[in-house]
């Protein structure tokens, strides 16, 4: 029966973390995307300054696509390489705005927000003790305030040291799945649904996998 217990136990805890490491990669490939598309929009900027500069030294002529110089056509010139600068521009402006909208939303819906950033910001007391370390791109995040959720509801706080270690006690640690919201001075961060703690109560939080501000 313990050999079966066991067995179900790590089982459950290998979804988990299967779970927790898609949820990343899917949310680390978005931000490549991302920055592959701004990548591609800066060459085609540059491309376009470069077309410009030597249209204007040139009023005789245009450029099409191509690069070469073609008889002066300035509706080929506008409806073509000018309309694609134009679409991309804006699907880049509508994806920052989406970007935006949700990192505000994601700021209204933190526990935080309702909490004076200049008021004393006591941590948590309980019989049992939850540690994190608080990262950023790999490195400890220190003097970080966190609050830890399950279920939308606040089982305790505390705020990081030196090294990123934050203990965390509470009495009503129902799951190993909870959500950690961090605020300091000119950061924040959200981290809801992907954080799993091991058998120790312990689990690294990488923000590197979110856009915080």
């Amino acid at each position: 029966m313990k050999s079966y217990l066991i067995v179900f136990s790590l089982f459950i805890l290998s979804g988990s973390l299967f779970a927790q490491s898609t949820a990343e990669e899917r949310m680390r490939a978005a931000e490549r995307r991302m920055e592959e598309a701004q990548a591609r929009m800066d060459a085609k900027i540059r491309e376009m300054d470069q077309k410009m500069n030597s249209r204007n030294s040139n009023p005789g002529s245009s450029f099409d696509d191509s690069g070469f110089s073609s008889p002066n056509d300035d509706d080929d010139f506008g409806s073509g390489f000018g309309s694609n600068m134009d679409d991309m521009k804006r699907r880049m402006d509508e994806h920052r705005a989406r970007m935006d909208a949700e990192i505000e939303a994601e700021k209204r819906n933190s526990p935080f927000a309702n909490i004076d950033p200049n008021a004393p910001f006591v941590a948590s007391s309980g019989s049992t003790r939850v540690q994190l370390r608080i990262l950023k791109d790999g490195q400890p995040v220190s003097n970080c305030d966190i609050i830890v959720q399950i279920n939308g509801q606040e089982i305790g706080r505390g705020t990081s040291a030196y090294s990123g270690y934050v203990d965390i006690y509470t009495d009503n640690l129902s799951s190993h799945s909870i959500d950690v919201y961090g605020r300091k001075p000119g950061y924040t961060f959200t981290m809801k649904g992907i954080i799993t703690l091991d058998g120790n109560l312990y689990a690294d939080v990488d923000s590197k996998s979110k856009i915080s501000r």
